[in-house]
């Protein structure tokens, strides 16, 4: 096992920053590799007497001056994002519109209500305040931005200035990174790990293509990061508080700084706590936990996350929920909302796997169950053998598409599974962290945290992966074993996220970036802190990892011949699903408009949705005339939402037929199963006696609260039958479809659990212990100092 780390052990750097460097070799310079050639290095700082990075260190040639090369990077990285607005972007960009318009439209006690568009609020509050934030010059700049009806806005204006708050807001993290290298002995070691987070190949496909506001958020996470290195615990409490305000996700490494900072915060460093030394005189145990606490730090603690929190939800504790939410009786209104943002938070209706699974465990499990019902059916082993097959998860519908993952042969995971699995695997760093309160102990068990959410969590998105791969990169110059586990993650966490982008220039685009950034960052750090493997097996393991790093070649060669569509299915359907919920609103707005022309509602009462559907019931049945009048125009109403429904059929075509691997005879019968499905629907309503009466009522009190109901239910159950007798008609061709997707998560995920055992291995048996007692970390603190205090 020695042979993971590459060395035996990893001795504390001597007067060294958190990313000192670190050459292990002979005295003479040189060392002989495993096959007998020597090989000579320059001298190291340490040896040469040089740990400032003055301008005699040999490796600072390799940069211009400090401020120049900070004023490079930003104009480099801005005119790269900037070359990207009009690039493809996902159907998150338009998530993020809505939210603009939600938060500016609305009232505070409707914004976790809203269902105007599928695309609801379900990040934490803080988030929803930055939306409003965004959203005031949203407005100035174009009125339509934040227009709540106006569903997938795709004017320049709306592009332009979303893409721009996406790079400004990543100044954040650009600041953090500054602060980083500045507080670091070995400045130009951060200055490359600065260079290579500013310019992830992560944040390019995830925010400057897809869409996100990643940059942002982990620019919280890594200042708050800086702070624990710098031994300001309460600082980098609260900032964890407020990120996790911002997106829930980064619960994942909730547990390694909650036993961090009551370990190093709430008692003193020096402190015999280690649970070792607990466990060895258990009567003992716990009078010296009540000895060495520290109850006015943990109170300061406490207070300012506990503040944190109220001033996110605060506001929503006194908010009523809106009174068509709300039961009958008003029961629900006052408490309704935090219950309202937990469930829009949390939604546990969801499978194991995401729509394309993510590179962790579970998707090695899930292909394995697909060889393994493969195997058994080729062989026709169940017909002499024991086996039972799942018919379930012979059709499973997690192959491209958002559903549960039904197995067939291999039993079902379940979320108390993936939990299990998380937490035990989270206690192994979690005690190390206890034992060795160290900061670059604590940099290890966050990244390990999240890395065991990942490789174990419940429906985990690929994008999961940064959380991964931004505190990993800032262990990467650590040492020569770090290194290898730096690479072997960042590029097979990068490769899997190629599939978020899949239109023909931007496929081109991501492969030449990230070869460039690969080649920049590893070329660079490899110099600083490369060893030869250690013996036979350690050589052995090293060409492997070099073979698989090499073997994402003829992976994306596949990808690329196998025909890998310029529009992968699942976001085909998702396009066909949109386009026709756009058509359905358009239809009921002409509905709406038509009916209130004839119903006479009088104006005193539309305050109240059912006063108002009284009112309309009652001057359709009172009046024949008016009545024949509702009849006509609800007539013509359905019979142009059964037009304009069936409009979306045709796009449906257009957008299958962008599926290159999809038979035409399969999008022909999906779009022949749309259009029947469309007038089925509509002439199913006269069979079944559906009364005008009612049509006119649902219409006239949804013209009451247009701005936060659900448009009328017909074209929404039309859409709903559109969507899935298009998806049952090319079923034959979505398994075929999904193969390239499924082998890239598969062979992604080799990579990254090796990795994951391969940086768990080196913390684990690594000695990280104090280096003095009671010593706190200031500026330039070493990986091994105990944090003792708070500033």
């Amino acid at each position: 096992m020695s042979a993971l780390s590459s060395t035996s052990s990893y001795p504390p750097i001597s007067g060294s920053g958190s990313n000192g460097i670190r050459h292990r070799r002979t005295s003479s310079q040189q060392k002989l590799n495993p096959f007998g050639k020597k090989i000579s290095f320059p001298p190291t700082l340490e040896e040469s007497g040089d740990t400032s990075g003055s301008a005699s260190s040999p490796t600072k040639s390799q940069f211009p001056s400090n401020g120049s090369r900070k004023r490079d990077m930003l104009v480099l990285s801005t005119f790269i994002k900037v070359l990207l607005f009009p690039a493809y972007r996902s159907t998150d960009f338009e998530v993020h519109r809505n939210w603009l318009a939600i938060t500016y439209s609305l009232p505070m006690s409707k914004w976790y209500w809203d269902t105007t568009s599928e695309w609801t609020l379900d990040y934490p509050p803080f988030f929803a305040y930055f939306e409003f934030l965004l959203s005031i010059p949203a407005r100035l700049i174009d009125k339509r931005i934040v227009d709540l009806n106006n569903l997938n806005y795709g004017a320049w204006s709306v592009i332009a200035y979303q893409r721009t708050t996406v790079i400004l807001t990543e100044l954040v993290l650009g600041a953090a990174l500054l602060r980083l290298a500045r507080s670091s002995l070995d400045k130009t070691t951060q200055r490359i790990i600065a260079f290579s987070l500013f310019l992830h190949p992560g944040f390019i496909i995830v925010d400057h293509i897809h869409f996100q506001y990643n940059g942002f958020m982990f620019g919280i996470l890594v200042w708050s990061l800086v702070m624990a290195r710098e031994g300001n615990l309460l600082l980098s409490g609260t900032l964890f508080a407020v990120l996790l305000n911002f997106k829930h996700i980064y619960m994942y490494l909730a547990p390694a700084y909650f036993v961090y900072l009551l370990r190093a915060h709430c008692f003193p460093s020096s402190a015999p706590l280690s649970l070792p030394t607990l466990l060895s005189s258990p009567g003992t145990a716990l009078p010296t936990l009540i000895t060495h606490f520290r109850p006015t730090h943990f109170i300061a603690l406490a207070n300012v996350v506990v503040a944190t929190f109220v001033v996110s939800f605060g506001p929503f504790v006194f908010l009523r929920s809106p009174v068509e939410y709300a039961n009958a009786d008003g029961a629900g209104q006052l408490h309704g909302q935090i219950a309202q943002i937990l469930s829009r938070l949390f939604p546990f209706m969801r499978g194991l796997n995401h729509a394309y699974w993510a590179p962790n465990a579970w998707a090695l499990v899930t292909f394995a169950d697909r060889v393994l019902l493969k195997v058994i059916q080729i062989l026709r082993l169940a017909s002499f053998l024991p086996i039972t097959i799942n018919e379930a998860g012979v059709a499973s519908s997690s192959r491209g598409l958002v559903g549960d993952t039904v197995f067939a042969v291999l039993p079902n995971i379940k979320p108390l599974h993936t939990f299990v699995a998380t937490l035990a695997c989270q206690l192994v760093f979690l005690i190390k962290l206890w034992n060795t309160p160290t900061y670059k102990s604590f940099l290890s068990a966050v990244t390990l945290c999240g890395w065991a959410s990942f490789t174990f969590g419940w429906h985990v998105h690929e994008k999961a992966i940064l959380l991964v791969l931004v505190p990993l990169s800032l262990m990467a110059a650590d040492s020569h074993a770090h290194l290898r586990t730096f690479t072997l993650a960042s590029v097979a966490g990068v490769v899997a996220l190629f599939p978020l982008i899949f239109t023909p220039q931007e496929s081109i685009f991501k492969v030449v970036y990230s070869l460039c950034w690969g080649a920049a960052v590893f070329t660079l750090l490899t110099k600083r802190v490369y060893e030869f493997p250690d013996g036979l097996v350690a050589a052995i393991i090293d060409r492997a990892e070099r073979l698989y790093i090499l073997g994402f070649a003829p992976l994306q060669l596949f990808v690329a011949v196998y025909g890998w569509s310029r529009q992968p299915l699942p976001e085909a359907l998702v396009i066909v699903q949109n386009e026709a919920r756009r058509k359905a609103v358009e239809a009921a707005q002409i509905s709406l408009k038509v009916l209130a022309g004839v119903l006479t509602v009088p104006a005193s009462v539309s305050v109240s949705t059912s006063a108002t559907s009284a009112v309309a019931v009652e001057a359709v049945t009172s009046t024949p005339a008016l009545a024949e009048t509702v009849t006509a125009v609800a007539t013509a109403a359905i019979e142009t939402a059964t037009t304009m429904l069936a409009d979306a059929a045709s796009v449906c075509v257009d957008t299958l037929a962008d599926c290159d691997c999809l038979d035409s005879s399969l999008i022909e019968e999906g779009a022949a199963a749309a259009t029947e499905t469309v007038s089925a629907v509509f002439e199913s309503l006269a069979a079944d006696g559906v009364s005008i009466t009612s049509i006119a009522a649902s219409a006239t009190s949804l013209l009451a609260t247009a701005s936060s109901s659900t448009p009328l239910s017909l074209p929404t159950e039309a859409i709903q039958e559109v969507v899935q007798a298009a998806t049952q008609a090319v079923e034959g061709g979505r398994e075929m479809q999904f193969l390239p997707l499924m082998l890239t998560s598969v062979y992604c995920a080799i990579g990254l659990l090796w990795a994951f055992g391969r940086l768990s291995y080196i913390y684990l048996t690594r000695t990280s212990g104090p280096s003095g007692s009671g010593a706190s970390a200031g500026v330039g603190a070493g990986p091994n100092v105990v944090v003792g205090a708070a500033r």
